[in-house]
């Protein structure tokens, strides 16, 4: 449940990119949205985040890279595992025109208001998800 089984590519990032930020939500309910991953301070010249990355091996990325606190409080990436139905998944990807100064396991607001005034570029990426029927 904790493990990225494929791995993220992202391009066109404009030439003055700093950095990149991920922050991936389960959308189930209209007024709340469950946290799965937080991951900031990627160089913007890093284009893909490889399959199965944790806090271990983050720095297989960069050292500034940074990872934060899911729904559980966890530093990790929370895989999808709804209880019941189909649910839609959403990967924020922003692109920064600076690195942020956030300490590992800070949570989604506190990331929110850092990267506000820095946003150069941004883009969705979504997906559904259900379990199968046994």
């Amino acid at each position: 449940m904790f493990k990225i089984y494929s791995q993220l590519s992202f391009e066109g990032i404009i030439d003055n990119a700093k950095s990149i930020t991920i922050i991936m939500e389960d959308d189930i309910l209209p007024f709340f949205k469950i946290t799965h991953w937080l991951l900031w301070n990627i160089p913007a010249d890093i284009n893909e985040i490889p399959e199965n990355l944790t806090i271990d091996n983050l720095k297989i990325l960069s050292d500034k890279v940074c990872i934060g606190a899911n729904f559980f409080g966890r530093n990790s990436y929370l895989g999808p595992n709804p209880l019941s139905g189909t649910h839609k998944y959403i990967i924020r990807i922003f692109v920064l025109n600076d690195f942020i100064n956030l300490k590992q396991g800070s949570g989604k607001k506190k990331l929110l208001k850092s990267i506000k005034k820095l946003i150069l570029q941004n883009s969705e990426l979504i997906g559904c998800y259900c379990k199968k029927k046994k």
